[in-house]
């Protein structure tokens, strides 16, 4: 595993507000169908977004062992807590939580995250170059 120090926090920013700005234009349908991760809406996952930015690593493995391990069990306790009455509020929501940094500053750790939820985009991040940022 490689650790960069280069501060990311500006470009996460950025793509958190302009995904924020692309929700905004969602309709209601929109908000409702079916996101790539096929067991969530499109809203489910945004409140998925708002819980990981609402959570240190502490926290965060405090509550996946009050969900006994299981992280289907963390998940919807997460999305319960973080989703909002309607798809605005929850959208207001994530804007509110998009300048939230919870990585330690300053370090990116290339290849420490997964997920079981992958798809093809329709375009990379602004200024990501689609590798590690030590390969650059």
């Amino acid at each position: 595993m490689t650790t960069v120090t280069t501060d990311l926090w500006p470009l996460i920013h950025t793509e958190r507000a302009a995904l924020a700005a692309d929700l905004a234009t969602l309709s209601d349908q929109q908000w409702e169908a079916r996101s790539l991760c096929t067991a969530w809406t499109v809203e489910q996952t945004v409140a998925h977004l708002v819980a990981g930015a609402s959570i240190g690593p502490l926290r965060w493995f405090r509550s996946v062992l009050g969900a006994r391990g299981s992280f289907d069990r963390h998940n919807a306790r997460r999305l319960a807590e973080h989703r909002g009455a309607t798809s605005a509020e929850t959208l207001a929501r994530f804007g509110t939580g998009s300048t939230a940094g919870r990585a330690r500053r300053g370090q990116w750790r290339c290849g420490s995250a997964r997920s079981s939820c992958t798809a093809p985009t329709s375009g990379a991040p602004s200024g990501w170059s689609g590798t590690c940022p030590s390969r650059r």
